[in-house]
């Protein structure tokens, strides 16, 4: 198992950390300052066989890194093609949307809400800003512990939207609205 980890040191991808807690794995963890990464990156995409977990912030486009403002992005239309992993596994926003234009099979999400500023852009308007935010850490959490258990448990990926628990809130109705499994 291989995570390709875009730690941009907030709290949306440091609570990513919980996907694979506890888990045998390679972590490959790019960081804000990170500069020379894509070799190392290339070269995992093309050895794992096995489960590849990507997860950070991105787009349609891909992964990005940590680093916003270098415009880069560490998964994106000039590596994806290394991929061919058997489990795929992507936690970003929009994720389903490049999996899809680039036909991945896999589990994908698609627009995650994991701040508050996300959920006023989509408009998710509340009067207690407190408590929103507690509730999209709380999903979150939720969210990256349950696919800790799918692979603790080697649930198969098709099985994984099917087993989420029925949404409580706008904020899990949307998250959970928005996953995708690829064949």
């Amino acid at each position: 198992m291989t995570v390709i980890y875009a730690n941009s040191g907030d709290r949306d991808t440091l609570i990513l950390q919980h996907i694979w807690e506890g888990l045998n794995c390679r972590v490959i963890e790019i960081g804000v300052d990170s500069i020379d990464f894509e070799d190392e990156v290339d070269n995992a995409l093309m050895q794992e066989e096995n489960t590849l977990i990507i997860c950070g912030h991105g787009t349609s486009h891909g992964l990005l890194h940590p680093n916003w403002n270098s415009g880069q992005y560490i998964i994106h239309e000039n590596n994806v093609n290394l991929i061919h992993a058997q489990n795929v596994i992507c936690s970003w926003c929009w994720a389903s949307d490049f999996a899809e234009a680039h036909n991945l099979h896999g589990f994908f999400t698609g627009m995650f809400i994991s701040n508050v500023q996300e959920a006023e852009d989509n408009f998710i308007h509340v009067h207690d800003y407190d408590e929103l935010d507690e509730e999209i850490y709380s999903y979150g959490l939720y969210f990256a512990n349950y696919l800790n258990q799918c692979l603790h448990n080697n649930v198969p990926l098709s099985e994984w939207i099917g087993g989420l628990q029925e949404p409580r809130s706008y904020v899990a109705n949307f998250n959970q609205s928005r996953l995708a499994y690829f064949e």
